[in-house]
């Protein structure tokens, strides 16, 4: 049996954290699996009980492994001599830092660390297609991230009232689950590729009052009152008399109340415009839920017209007008595309899936595609066909003497 080594921030608050645990449920049982939990962000994740005795139990084993694989962005790879190394990356837009920008600083300089890796593991064709493009030698291999398809599914934890069992929105107006209000939600980082400030445009100017905006967010800043200066900010700009009541949730969420406040949409709304994998997106659809986004970067793999509703949009450079010089340099640069969502499009989407919600309060005319949406998500990302993708591939790596062994 292959002994692997996973290295990653197993109890950091990121993305690749959660797929580092999610990945580890998926193979442990497939392989001789240790953990070496490393630090690469500063905010600890709510850690349930199951993942608490998993990453106790496997940390504390010691071996010496056939391969590592490391699930963090590149600035903190590590390659050792004499044991294969693989790095799991996921990048959002369409060129890797570093490539065709060699006076990037070495901390940025990720095409450099890659190519230092046995081989690049990543959640999406979008991103193989693009490593390739950028002369990315170690070669790449697409390994979704996992999901658990069991737990993340319709009708799991349900709360009894409200959304996530939130019963009153902050100005006193009561959320029951009875008569429950049509209720869209994005759960998202509160970040320029994010595109928050489009979504809440969008859902602001579009639904009518008795609709409810839940906004799942989070930003890295000392500034606790950033996210509702900036909602604020937007409100004052749309000049709207009134608007839909706007839910607010900055608190982090462990998986079960994650999976309730999913459980409370009736749409999930993106407006990113660029994802490396997008695991909301991808639990909600996991759920059974009507999602909407744009079918661009990682979407690409698992969603189309038949199981989500797909928004315009439009490609446009990175730096610019709606650049992110400001909040992430140098990691996006001028030669870098993302997706811009057309709001107009969005705007009409989203009318009509409201107008189509009054008729029986369920959206029954998309039960097809809620289906699958589901039925995506089973067939690209569940435990069982990412765990035996995987095995497979550490095999191709080590060689079947030592997989067998």
């Amino acid at each position: 049996m292959i002994k692997v080594e996973l290295i990653g921030d197993v109890y950091g608050l990121s993305g690749y954290g959660e797929h580092a645990r999610n990945f580890a449920h998926a193979i442990k049982d497939k392989i001789d699996l240790s953990i070496k939990p490393i630090k690469t962000v500063q905010t600890p994740a709510p850690i349930g009980p199951k993942d608490a005795r998993m990453l106790a139990e496997l940390g504390a084993k010691e071996q010496s492994p056939d391969v590592r694989i490391m699930f963090c962005t590149p600035n903190f790879y590590q390659k050792e001599p004499d044991v294969k190394t693989v790095g799991w990356f996921n990048w959002e837009v369409d060129r890797v830092p570093g490539h065709e920008n060699p006076t990037i600083a070495p901390i940025f300089n990720w095409h450099a660390k890659l190519n230092e890796m046995d081989r690049i593991w990543t959640s999406s064709t979008f991103s193989k297609v693009n490593f390739d493009r950028c002369d990315i030698t170690s070669g790449t291999d697409v390994v979704c991230g996992p999901v658990d398809t069991d737990y993340w599914a319709p009708g799991k934890h349900v709360p009894k009232e409200g959304v996530l069992y939130v019963t009153h929105l902050p100005n006193g107006d009561s959320i029951s689950k009875k008569g429950k209000p049509f209720t869209v939600g994005y759960i998202a980082e509160w970040n320029k590729r994010k595109n928050i400030d489009a979504f809440l445009a969008i859902t602001l100017t579009t639904l009518p009052p008795d609709a409810v905006i839940v906004l799942k967010t989070g930003v890295e800043s000392d500034d606790k009152n950033f996210v509702k200066e900036r909602v604020l900010a937007i409100k004052r700009s749309l000049g709207m008399a009134t608007y839909p009541k706007l839910l607010l949730i900055e608190d982090k969420l462990t998986n079960d109340d994650m999976r309730g406040l999913i459980n409370q949409f009736d749409v999930y709304f993106s407006t990113s415009r660029g994802e490396g994998f997008d695991l909301p997106m991808v639990q909600a659809m996991s759920m059974g839920k009507l999602c909407a986004g744009v079918n661009w970067s990682a979407h690409e793999d698992y969603m189309d017209s038949s199981n989500s509703i797909e928004l315009g949009y439009t490609l446009g450079i990175v730096r610019g007008p709606v650049g992110n010089v400001e909040v992430l340099p140098p990691l996006y640069t001028a030669h870098q595309l993302w997706a811009m969502v057309d709001e107009a499009d969005a705007s009409l989407q989203l009318s009509a899936l409201y107008t189509n919600w009054k008729a029986d309060h369920k959206l029954s005319d998309y039960d097809e595609t809620k289906k699958n949406a589901r039925d995506s998500i089973i067939e690209h990302c569940s435990y069982e066909q990412i765990s035996t993708h995987a095995v497979t591939l550490l095999e191709e790596l080590v060689g079947s003497s030592v997989a067998h062994a």
